[in-house]
This record gives structure tokens, sequence and C-alpha cells, in this order.
């Protein structure tokens, strides 16, 4: 997972199992529909801290993964891309893009 900073360097966080949509998908949606603070270091500390050490703080991205989630702080977006094997290489695809903006009254 990467959170992207307007302001500095990406931070990079890894989960140890269950990395499709189902399992962190659904974990990352929860917790971030219930943010009131979208900063990256706040959402690191949190998902560190309060998961039970399934996410932890890396370099970059780890080897071993088949879904990457991207969350854009500033934005309150976050992008969940899929590898595909298919065709004997490595090529990521985007399989669904999340905002977690409220909608304004009349916005539906």
């Amino acid at each position: 997972m990467i959170m992207e900073r307007w302001d500095s360097a990406p931070i990079y966080l890894y989960h140890h199992h269950d990395g499709y949509f189902e399992g962190v998908g659904n974990d990352l949606c929860e917790r971030l529909k219930k943010c009131q603070f979208w900063h990256s270091a706040n959402i690191a500390t949190a998902l560190v801290k309060d998961a039970n050490d399934e996410y932890e703080i890396t370099t970059g991205l780890h080897g071993d993964i088949e879904y990457l989630y991207k969350i854009y702080c500033g934005a309150k977006f976050m992008e969940v891309w899929a590898v595909d094997y298919s065709n004997g290489k490595e090529v990521w695809i985007l399989a669904r893009e999340i905002s977690f903006k409220e909608e304004k009254e009349g916005e539906r």
C-alpha cells in the first residue's frame, strides 16, 4: 500500500496476509470512512497501531503482492490495482477507484 503525500515522499505499508479487496480493501475502506484527519502520518499511525500488527511501515513495495492500494490523502481517494500474470509478465491493472469525500446535499 502506498500513501501519496503532496509535501514529501510517499509512505509504504505492507499487510501480512489477505491482500485481496474482500479482506484488506474492505478493512481500509471502513477505516478511511471513519478518518477525521486525512493526513498520511495520522492514517499510517492508526493502521500500524490499531490493526493487531497486520500492517507495517516499509521502505518500498513488498515483493509478493497481488493488490496495491494507493491512498491519496489530499484528495480523500483510493485506487486499487491488481496484478495480472496471464501473459507471462507482470501487468498492473486499475481495478477500482474509491472516493471518500462526503456528498453534499443536492449532489446525488
